[in-house]
């Protein structure tokens, strides 16, 4: 068997071979009916996209762990920690979004061209079924990351497949598998979205670019007559096709770097979380707002069948006549009428979401919880545990569940809350020397003590007094002291010898009231004061004679908590004396 002429060598025995070389140079000689056009580039970038899309889902393959328990962890990881992961998993995410709106401009480019008409008509059915496997793509790919948004957008996408009639229930249960979600949906969700649907995208597209290689470009109507003719692919289309390309892939990068893919807290099942879809399943969720209750049906199933139906028959009810638009609005209109309408509900939603101060106030939220679980994960000896939990985070959600900041203010108050003044101490800063030191200055402060019952009542003559008047060394050794009984870190090291000097201050001034061996006194006993088992003492009873005895304090027990909620918790405000103030 000869090679084609021209080449030679090591390029001739390969085309010999496989046909590779033939086969380059007869796609370069494909010709462009009229010549070059924006509209024929829609088509190549976005089977680049898809190829950039599988590139990008490989290399996060490398890295990411399918377990309810380390898939946040993992996508963290890949974000934070690997080699240009931020860039990997941005250019995946927003590459997303890119493919999505390729594939409604490639569709509407080839339907206005009526390119769907006899002998095209198996191109556009295989278009359409791409159209319904990127759907599932968005749809599968959305849960991954096991983060709020992720989590809750599924509860309601497999919500929504349980309204189906007669399968509902078995379709949810199927995609969901089981009764709860948790291993086995993460499981199913990312087999299919790395399998099933990789598999059939693949094979859709073959037979896509198969039967355009067949039928060739088609003659766009709008153009004048005196178009007519064609050009080769090369150089015109061709440049203008890696133009559009270069023009994705940079937009990719530079929404990589600008806003990055998004990544919320860790999914939580117990949290009140104001579910929303990507954007381009916005549509669908205004869509079940105007139909509810016994019209939910019309949009689960009876909108989006009709649009399916539509698209899948056009090519057998628009055969003959003019393919110009205007030769065909019986059918231009209501597709053009259903893209319409699609772009109206997705404003809808975002301005009803706009407009709405309720779920402003939980977006803002779920923000802020994103950024904090972001940090927390990143804490050197204790970031993210064997559960798959963000230590820290976890015990900032605990303080937030159990309502906690109406009483103790930490930072700024969290969007929605209450704007009443917290009535017990701050915990800015809680267990730092710092925040010792105030206290001992001045426990009455409102910031401090001032608020409680347990401010000073200088006719009674109870309450903790202020220390100011013992001057800086008998502070600083008081401070120490107090600061070293917690056993934690601290920065500079605790100093033996400033804790040895509290001795003779703290027996004049402060023995009457408070000791350092565990036993009970007028107030709270110091031994082990900040401690993982003194606080988890505090929090089970504050009551306690170790603790405030009858001299109470306000504080409701915490006894419900489960052992590793408290411990959450413990970790979090231990780790508040290390947070910047």
């Amino acid at each position: 068997m000869s090679s084609p002429r021209g080449s030679t060598g090591l390029l001739g025995w390969l085309d010999a071979r496989s046909g590779w070389v033939t086969g380059l140079r007869r796609f370069f000689a494909m010709t462009v009916p009229g010549g070059p056009s924006i509209s024929y580039v829609f088509g190549f970038t976005l089977a680049m996209a898809f190829l950039l899309q599988t590139l990008t889902g490989v290399l996060l393959a490398f890295h990411f762990v399918p377990s309810s328990t380390d898939a946040w962890g993992s996508v963290y990881f890949i974000q934070n920690e690997v080699t240009l992961g931020w860039l990997i998993r941005g250019a995946h995410h927003f590459g997303a979004s890119a493919v999505v709106v390729l594939l409604v401009l490639h569709m509407t480019q080839t339907f206005l061209a009526g390119a769907y008409r006899a002998p095209r008509e198996l191109n556009w059915l295989s278009g359409v079924m791409l159209l319904a496997v990127v759907l599932g793509f968005s749809l599968t790919g959305y849960l991954l990351p096991w983060d709020q948004k992720g989590y809750w957008a599924t509860r309601v996408a497999t919500g929504i497949m349980g309204t189906l009639p007669g399968v509902g229930g078995a379709v949810q249960q199927l995609a969901m598998g089981g009764t709860d979600y948790g291993n086995a949906t993460l499981s199913r969700f990312y087999a299919t979205h790395v399998f099933v649907l990789p598999a059939l995208l693949f094979g859709l597209l073959a037979i896509h670019v198969g039967l355009h290689r067949r039928h060739g470009y088609t003659p766009l109507p709008w153009r004048p007559a005196g178009e007519a003719g064609s050009a080769p692919f090369w150089p015109g289309q061709a440049l203008l096709n890696l133009f559009a390309v270069a023009l994705v892939v940079v937009t990719l990068v530079v929404l990589s770097l600008t806003l990055g893919a998004s990544l919320e807290a860790p999914a939580d099942q117990s949290a009140d979380y104001e579910a929303r879809p990507e954007w381009y399943y916005l549509f669908l969720f205004q869509l079940l707002k105007i139909f509810e209750g016994p019209l939910t049906l019309v949009g689960t199933v009876v909108l989006p069948g009709a649009v399916g139906a539509f698209l899948m028959l056009l090519p057998f009810l628009d055969r003959k006549g003019d393919r110009h638009p205007r030769a065909r609005l019986a059918f231009v209109v209501p597709f053009l009428g259903g893209l319409v309408g699609v772009g109206g509900l997705t404003a809808q939603a975002l301005l009803e979401d706009a407009r709405d101060p309720a779920v402003q106030d939980k977006q803002a939220l779920a923000r802020i919880e994103a950024a904090e679980a972001a940090r927390y994960a990143g804490v050197f000896n204790v970031g993210i545990d064997a559960e798959g939990k963000v230590v820290l985070f976890e015990g900032k959600r605990v303080f937030r569940r159990e309502k906690c900041g109406e009483c103790h203010q930490v930072g700024s108050p969290d969007p929605g809350r209450t704007d009443r003044i917290p009535k017990s101490p701050r915990l800015d800063g809680y267990l730092s020397r710092a925040w010792i030191r105030g206290f001992l200055e001045n426990p009455s402060a409102d910031e401090r003590y001032g608020r409680t019952k347990l401010r000073r009542d200088e006719d009674a003559g109870t309450g903790m007094p202020a220390f100011a008047h013992l001057g800086p060394d008998a502070l600083d050794a008081l401070t120490e002291l107090i600061a070293s009984q917690s056993g934690l870190v601290h920065e500079p090291p605790i100093n033996p010898e400033r804790v040895a000097a509290a001795a003779a201050p703290f027996d004049a001034e402060c023995s009457t009231c408070h000791t350092l061996d565990g036993t009970a006194a007028a107030g709270p006993s110091l031994q082990g004061y900040g401690s993982a088992e003194w606080l988890r003492g505090l929090l089970k009873d504050p009551t306690h004679e170790r603790f405030y005895g009858p001299l109470g304090s306000g504080m409701p027990r915490f006894d419900h908590l489960s052992a590793p909620d408290t411990g959450y918790l413990i970790a979090w405000l231990q780790h508040l004396r290390l947070e910047p103030q």
